[in-house]
């Protein structure tokens, strides 16, 4: 008998980042033993940030720009499951005409009313008012590796830093932030750890910059493309992330952080907020430099002002989240 197909639907590019093909990755995982046969599939375009992440782990199909469906209609799966950002009306009523089930994930759209289950774990506060859908960090689902990594406990003294930006940082934050903090970094002694992902594009300008910052006897370790960054993160006591995926895990392994955002669409994950342990920056701009360093400096020289921050991370707890979203998952792909 032929197993049931989840086609897993992803995104991933320079501009939309690398998160939709991790966490699809991780959902994937999360079947690997059972009745399903699982496959990826994306835009032609999209195929090398997919093939970097997923590897070999699972089939990756991929389809020319504007005929999805066409491709669809060959070998129609059980359930498409869809982490493309937001969805139309008519690309969802579409996917139904072909009477298969599916989920959304990160899905605001008008289409997103229309699939099985839609589960927006991005965003603490709903934006609609449709019954399908799951909100919140409750449905946020950390990669293993997080689990397997040592916990935070408080620390008087930031030995060290970590700056990252996301798998593409579109807008080259890291390079921004550095140059901002490298003369507060000196001034207190800490080292600096600098994460860019498989799909940053500046990395030469960077490599220059940091070569520079050496030469001034800095503290800096630079990893592209880094395999397990919870090892990284459990050296850090302080962290400058952008407003995606990063700020959980950073959030399970009790790390006080300042959070950046790309673009309008991250200014609405309401997480990152200071009752949860986070500085929110907002949005990078000219404003930003002077307040970053004396934020990063106050949060180095005043360990009673970080552990008010810490205490309020450290109470975030993501340990029920996977029995959750597997409960979600189940209650769509067992129906008959």
């Amino acid at each position: 008998m032929r197993k049931k197909t989840l086609l897993f639907h992803v995104v991933g590019s320079h501009l939309v980042g690398l998160g939709h093909i991790y966490r699809s990755l991780t959902i994937a995982e999360l079947f690997q033993a059972t009745k399903y046969e699982i496959r990826f599939c994306c835009s032609k375009s999209d195929y090398e940030y997919c093939l970097k992440i997923i590897e070999n782990r699972y089939p990756i199909d991929t389809y020319q720009e504007q005929a999805f469906f066409e491709y669809l209609e060959q070998d129609v799966p059980y359930c498409l499951i869809n982490d493309i950002l937001d969805t139309s009306e008519e690309f969802m009523q579409k996917i139904r005409s072909l009477k298969l089930k599916s989920i959304n994930f990160e899905d605001i759209g008008a289409g997103s009313r229309f699939a099985d289950l839609v589960i927006n774990e991005l965003f603490d506060e709903p934006l609609n008012d449709f019954t399908n859908t799951a909100w919140g960090h409750q449905y946020y689902l950390l990669r293993q590796e997080f689990f397997n990594a040592t916990m935070h406990t408080f620390s008087k003294k930031v030995k060290s830093i970590l700056i990252t930006f996301g798998g593409t940082d579109q807008n080259n934050l890291t390079a921004a932030v550095l140059a901002n903090i490298w003369e507060t970094r000196l001034e207190h002694g800490v080292e600096i750890y600098i994460v860019t992902g498989g799909g940053y594009l500046y990395i030469n300008s960077l490599k220059e910059k940091i070569t520079l910052l050496l030469n001034q006897k800095l503290k800096i370790n630079f990893v592209h493309h880094s395999g397990l960054i919870s090892q990284i993160m459990e050296k850090c006591q302080l962290a400058i992330t952008a407003n995606g995926r990063t700020i959980y895990e950073l959030a399970h392994l009790n790390i006080p952080s300042l959070v950046f955002s790309h673009h309008e669409r991250e200014t609405t994950h309401l997480f990152a907020q200071q009752s949860n342990g986070f500085f929110p920056m907002g949005l990078y701009d000219q404003k930003s430099s002077k307040i970053l360093c004396e934020l990063v400096s106050k949060l180095i020289s005043e360990d009673n002002f970080r552990r008010e921050a810490f205490n309020k991370i450290e109470a975030n707890s993501f340990s029920g989240n996977k029995i959750r979203v597997i409960n979600l998952l189940n209650s769509v792909l067992n129906e008959e």
